[in-house]
């Protein structure tokens, strides 16, 4: 069987180009300002000039339309038809057109298809250095073209005519907005004249290349990006990667920030607001401004490719905002300190990333307390040993016990502290750093007397047997604040088991199953309540009988449970609305 080519519908190919491949229909504007750019650039291989790229606006009673004019090195009937009229061509081809294509910004045949967007027609006007003909390109929505000499003698160059489609959003205001964002920073002077009026160049330097102040390229990033800033810094290229640009630091970390992180240029033609392929994904804090010379882009230009050269890039930004940081140590280090208290979880992630960051920085790492927010200097300088809990619950039920002695503890609970504080402690053999959790903090509460505690026993072992059922062992000790009657302590295997044992109970047979396949028998965990005997209740409880011991003795363990987030389960539930039911009928009888 013989094999048959495609059959291609190319007005549809074309309108898929047109509408798809392209986000906003402005992007033509810079498709044919890179043409014209890769133009002048090949030009120049050839011989020395002026360059120039010159579009004019025009907008009458009868019709609105764009020209593009560079004195480029243009095109000869032969590239005509390889770069216009061949949608998929070799590269090869593409050759031609000069020897060393990676320094050219576009790929001039697809790029020109953008004009569609705006047009119904593309009339292109070329005169080749090497030729010393004139000749005229005509492509039409519908996916035809045709190619002739022209009438009109044409200087070396290229010039585009494009009469913009009924009803097409394009002012002088928002052509000169557009040609200035997207090619404002092109090293080559871009002209712009509307209705015959006075031509005005629109170019303008990058902020970094005025030798401007900080107060004043702060200013800029605020205009830039509409919003203010803490500091900011200059990022210079190395051998290694040639991009260069600045670095803004917010004043707040902004965890959406990687998506829409500053501005993208490569050769100096901006690409995309998207940015965070090539950050590293700690950085939440910064916004930046890029230009590159080396980066893959996308058949739009619109996005790059995340390849070698963007992690390159990515590690190129990532050492210079470590490498400022090192620098505000240095020379200011309370601009240090407000950074990393804005930025703390984001600088932790990225300490626990890179080891010789986190040696630097670690002294000044901020963390909740039970003494409220503090360096980790000043913890040092407070604690013997520094004692962490790594959940916020167990850390609440903790901080009155730890107060109430006079001991220090570290919130761990949030984002990356306790795997940060895990690593310091193998770097930092100045203190002990020691994880705890209510249970460990138990056995820090003091014991009462031997003799007291014998004559308890008996007693202890009563008011156990009424708290069998919610699988939970009293203990008895002594400790301050006084008006703490009772501490509730379960492990991650003790919640686990109750959540087990909760979905058994309640749900149905079917998930009743799935969950004894899934978990099997689990060993049960007993939980522990530590009954302060300084309190007053406590006291009386433990010295005196009654008949409310259990209603009493229930309601400390759901009290203490509660003041530690633990969640109740159906029987504890049910337990506290009967007790709180039975105390509020006996108030009432009274």
């Amino acid at each position: 069987m013989n094999s048959q080519p495609f059959q291609v519908e190319l007005s549809g190919i074309i309108k898929i180009l047109s509408d798809h491949l392209y986000s906003r229909d402005e992007v033509f504007i810079r498709e044919l300002i890179q043409n014209a750019a890769d133009a002048i650039l090949a030009r120049k291989r050839q011989e020395e000039f002026e360059p120039e790229v010159l579009i004019e606006y025009f907008d009458n009673d009868e019709s609105a339309g764009i020209v593009v004019s560079d004195n480029g090195i243009g095109l000869t009937e032969s590239q005509i038809t390889e770069f216009l009229a061949r949608i998929g061509s070799s590269s090869k081809s593409a050759d031609k057109y000069g020897e060393l294509r990676s320094d050219f910004i576009g790929q001039f045949g697809i790029g020109i298809l953008s004009c569609f967007m705006v047009s119904d027609e593309i009339t292109l006007l070329t005169r080749s250095a090497n030729g010393s003909e004139t000749f005229r390109w005509t492509g039409y929505i519908n996916g035809t073209y045709k190619v002739e000499k022209a009438t009109e003698s044409l200087t070396t160059g290229t010039k585009v005519v494009l009469k913009l489609r009924k009803g097409t959003d394009i002012s002088e205001n928002k052509l000169r907005h557009n040609i200035s964002h997207y090619a404002g920073h092109i090293d080559l002077p871009i002209l712009l004249e509307a209705n015959g009026g006075e031509a005005r160049q629109i170019n303008q330097l990058f902020p970094w290349e005025a030798n401007e102040g900080n107060h004043l390229l702060l200013t800029k990033g605020y205009e830039i990006f509409d919003q203010s800033f803490s500091n900011c810094f200059v990022l210079k290229p190395t051998e290694i990667c040639p991009a260069e640009g600045l670095v803004y630091i917010l004043p707040f970390t902004d965890h959406l920030s990687n998506q829409s992180a500053g501005r993208l240029y490569v050769k100096r033609m901006f690409i995309t607001e998207k940015c965070g392929d090539f950050l590293p994904d700690w950085a939440f804090f910064v916004k930046v401004i890029i230009n590159t010379n080396d980066l893959g882009l996308n058949a739009s230009r619109e996005s790059i490719y995340p390849d070698d050269r963007c992690d390159l890039l990515k590690e190129h930004i990532g050492n210079a905002i470590k490498q400022y940081l090192r620098e505000l140590a240095s020379k200011t280090p309370k601009a240090l300190r407000q950074i990393i208290a804005s930025h703390s979880a984001a600088l932790k992630k990225m300490a626990l990333s890179d080891p010789d960051f986190l040696q630097f920085v670690y002294q000044w790492f901020t963390f909740p307390t039970s003494h409220g927010q503090m360096t980790l200097e000043e913890i040092k300088e407070q604690a013997t040993s520094v004692y962490y809990v790594s959940d916020i619950d167990e850390f609440r039920q903790v901080v009155p016990v730890a107060m109430g002695n006079n001991q220090l503890v570290v919130n761990a609970g949030y984002l990356h502290d306790a795997a940060v504080l895990q690593r310091i402690a193998k770097i930092d053999r100045s203190k002990n750093y020691i994880e705890a959790d209510a249970a460990f903090f138990g056995n820090f509460l003091e014991e009462i007397p031997l003799d007291e505690y014998e004559a308890f026993k008996s007693r202890l072992t009563a008011l156990q047997a009424h708290l069998d059922k919610f699988n939970c062992r009293i203990a008895l000790k002594q400790f301050d604040p006084e008006n703490i009657p009772a501490i509730y302590h379960a492990n991650m295997d003790t919640q686990l088991a109750r959540d087990i044992d909760e979905i058994s109970a309640t749900a149905n047979s079917d998930w009743a199953a799935i969950t004894e396949n899934v978990f099997g028998n689990m060993e049960s965990h007993s939980s522990t309540i530590y009954l302060n005997y300084n309190n007053r209740i406590v006291k009386s409880l433990i010295k005196n009988s009654s008949n409310f011991d259990r209603p009493v003795v229930e309601t400390l363990l759901t009290n203490a449970m509660l003041m530690g987030h633990y969640p109740l389960n159906f029987l504890e539930l049910e337990t506290m609305n009967h007790n709180l039911n039975q105390l509020a009928t006996l108030a009432l009888s009274q």
